[in-house]
This record gives structure tokens, C-alpha cells and sequence, in this order.
């Protein structure tokens, strides 16, 4: 977990200390007026943990410190720049800059590693231990520019780089999760295919009837998502197939244990789509689709991704990616999540990543400038131009 970051002087100018950490969830926001750098702060923590350094070269900054469970990274950037005037630009000349960066394990005083960054220097030069290091983190970073996916289409090569096109979030998502349900499916098929049951021991009436029972609920949701049908529940108790009944039984439950954090996340995503309440239409989930919407109308008409609005998407985007792509433990960057929202939906988006940071288990460090995405729970947040402003005074 990133406990917190130390930026002095960013762009010159700002100095924040920002405190990530929160006993009750692991979510923090970033507020603060237009140009304090929430955006580059997030920029920072994607780029640090995607072990990509340019980033740290271009901004100007004295130093960032990233502080972790058990380490601390330190980038610090010296610029040396041409003094002499050019009546043409009113750019100084830099003639040298490069980055320090220190790797320590808290309970160390000493660095594991210090190693320089130059201007030209590419990420090979990193240092072996922090390399290692920051390989074990991910990130997911969900940017305000996110109705449309970027892809490469054709493979690249030295000569000629790949073909790069867009393409709707909302359908790339629906044809992942299609994907994903198709996996599923046949995973669940498998683990009941007859050839791979195991015989050998029976239970008796009571207690079938009691474990198919508590089948049933999960049953149900599989086929609310079109990964099951009624062939899959267990048939009445019969004393001559009580073997076959028992082993079928077991499998179940077995495929059924291993099925139900997937299910709870489609439940999840069903549910937040459900109370958004989208304008006359609503949500299909199914493995020959992923999703889709039809219109509540007498033809039910099904409506194509790119005719549903832009708050529409951005929400279907959001709840999906946290859900589906981000990983478990995966720190999620989200810039702007109020961007197309009416107020209702802001104020209901606190409500709806809670419950998405239980289930996964994901830290979120998000940008706003709306109070209403944290319902105005202040101890959610970290303020830029209250931070740079009490560290002027106490500096």
C-alpha cells in the first residue's frame, strides 16, 4: 500500500506532504483548484509504478518521496541551467539535468541502492533492486480521457511501429466481459462433465436435499447471467442414484465455490448500473454479449454502446474497469470520476466504490473537484492549496 508521497517544489512553486492512509477504507481524494497538480501527482504515482522515469525528467520538481508499508523511494532532480538571456524566448536554457533516486527498506537507515538518472538515460539503467521492487506493484490508472480505448492493430517492428487505433471503452469492455464469461462458462462445464466425477461415497436424503438448498440462490444468479440453465440443478433424491447424485452434488459445489467471487463482481456491477437508473433502458448481462441495453419500449429495442450518453458511458467504464481489469490489491488511479455525471450520480459514487474497494480489495487514490463524489466526507480527502499554503507557513 502507498501510505504517502512527499513533493517539494513542484512546478517551482508547490510543496504537499499527502497522506493516503485511512483506517476505515483504502480510498483517499485529491482536491485542490485547477493547475495545483493533481493530475501530475497521479501522473507521478503511474509512472513510478510502470517503472517509467520520463515523467520525473520533464516536470520540474526538487524532489518526490513515495512511502510505502516497509519502503521508501526518493527521486530528487537537479537542473543546471543557462543563465544567459535570449531576447527571442523567455525560456531558460538547460544545459544538464538528471535524477537522483534512493531505494531504502524502512527499518534501514542506509539506501539500498542510489543510482542517477541523466536526461537521455533509459529505464535500463534503473537499479537492479528497485527494478525488482516496483515489478511486484501494479497499477491501474483510469485517465479523464477514457471513452475511448487505444489498441494496435497491426504488430510493429523497428522499420515500421504498430498501426494505433481507438475504439469505443464501452463496447471493448462488453467484448471482454464476454470473454470472461465464456471462460467461466466452460470452467463450470468441465467441472461437471460426467467423466470427471468422482464416485465412491453417498449421503443420505436429509442432507442432499439440505446442500441443494442452499445451491439454489447461486444457481439462480448464474442463470440471471446466462452461465448456467435448469439442467445444472440437482436432480430429486433417489435412493438407486444416490452415488451418482452424491458425486454430481460435490462437483457442484466445488465449481460453484470457485465460480462465486466472479459472480459477486458481476452482481456488483449489475447493481450500480441497476440504481443509476439509465434514461428507458436497461442492463442484459450474457456470455454471447458481454452486456447490452435494451430500451423499455413494447419492440424492446437493443441499443449499440455508441448511442448511450456520455454519463452513461463514463459510469459503465468506471464500474466495469474497477471491477473487471483492475487487480486485486492493484493501487487504481482515477482522474475525474464526476466528468458527465448529473448530481445524483455524484453523490451516489461514493456509495458504489466503497462497495467495490471491499470486494476487491484495491486502494483508490482519486482527483476531483467535486465535493458531492465523497459526499462531502472532508476526512476523505487531501486538499492541494490547503497543503501548499500550511507548508508556507510552516516552512
Amino acid at each position: 500500500m502507498l501510505k504517502a508521497i512527499d513533493v517539494k517544489c513542484l512546478f517551482g512553486l508547490y510543496s504537499y506532504f499527502l497522506d493516503f492512509t485511512n483506517p476505515e477504507l483504502k480510498l483517499k481524494f485529491i482536491t485542490g483548484p485547477n493547475g495545483y497538480g493533481k493530475t501530475t501527482i497521479l501522473s507521478f504515482i503511474n509512472s513510478l509504478y510502470l517503472c517509467q522515469f520520463d515523467i520525473f525528467k520533464k516536470v520540474p520538481f526538487d524532489s518526490i518521496t513515495y512511502l510505502f508499508e516497509k519502503e521508501t523511494i526518493e527521486i530528487i532532480q537537479e537542473r543546471v541551467n543557462d543563465d544567459s538571456e535570449n531576447e527571442d524566448s523567455d525560456e531558460s536554457h538547460q544545459i544538464e539535468m538528471k535524477l537522483i533516486v534512493r531505494f531504502y527498506r524502512n527499518e534501514h537507515p542506509e539506501a539500498v541502492e542510489v543510482f542517477e538518472l541523466k536526461k537521455d538515460d533509459n529505464e535500463d539503467k534503473i537499479g537492479h533492486n528497485l527494478g525488482i521492487y516496483l515489478s511486484s506493484l501494479s497499477c491501474y490508472y483510469i485517465k479523464d480521457q477514457r471513452l475511448r480505448h487505444k489498441q494496435a492493430v497491426v504488430e510493429g517492428n523497428a522499420a515500421r511501429p504498430a498501426d494505433i487505433v481507438s475504439i469505443l471503452a464501452v463496447k471493448d469492455n462488453a467484448d471482454d466481459l464476454c470473454n470472461l464469461l465464456a471462460e467461466q462458462s466452460t470452467k463450470l462445464n468441465n467441472a461437471l462433465n460426467v467423466a470427471k466425477l468422482q464416485f465412491g461415497t453417498s449421503i443420505d436424503e436429509v442432507e442432499y436435499n439440505k446442500r441443494k438448498q442452499q445451491l439454489l440462490p447461486v444457481l439462480e444468479q448464474l442463470q440471471k447471467f446466462g452461465l448456467a440453465d435448469e439442467s445444472l440443478i440437482p436432480k430429486d433424491y433417489v435412493g438407486a442414484n444416490v452415488l451418482f447424485l452424491t458425486a454430481y452434488l460435490v462437483a457442484l459445489e466445488k465449481a460453484v465455490n470457485e465460480i462465486i467471487p466472479f459472480v459477486q463482481r458481476l452482481e456488483t456491477f449489475f447493481d450500480i448500473i441497476d440504481r443509476s437508473h439509465f434514461a428507458d433502458k436497461r442492463m442484459e448481462i450474457h456470455p454471447r454479449y458481454g452486456y447490452r441495453f435494451k430500451m423499455n419500449n413494447e419492440l424492446e429495442n437493443i441499443l449499440p454502446p455508441f448511442v448511450l450518453s456520455s454519463g452513461e458511458q463514463h459510469i459503465l467504464i468506471l464500474s466495469y474497469e474497477l471491477l473487471f481489469k483492475a487487480k486485486e490489491t492493484d493501487i487504481v488511479l482515477i482522474d475525474e470520476p464526476e466528468m458527465s455525471f448529473h448530481l445524483m450520480w455524484q453523490m451516489d459514487f461514493l456509495k458504489n466504490l466503497s462497495s467495490i474497494i471491499k470486494l476487491r480489495n484495491i486502494q483508490c487514490i482519486i482527483s476531483t473537484h467535486s465535493p458531492q463524489i465523497f459526499s462531502q466526507n472532508w476526512k476523505l480527502t487531501v486538499d492541494l492549496y490547503k497543503l501548499s499554503k500550511s507548508r508556507e507557513t510552516y516552512e
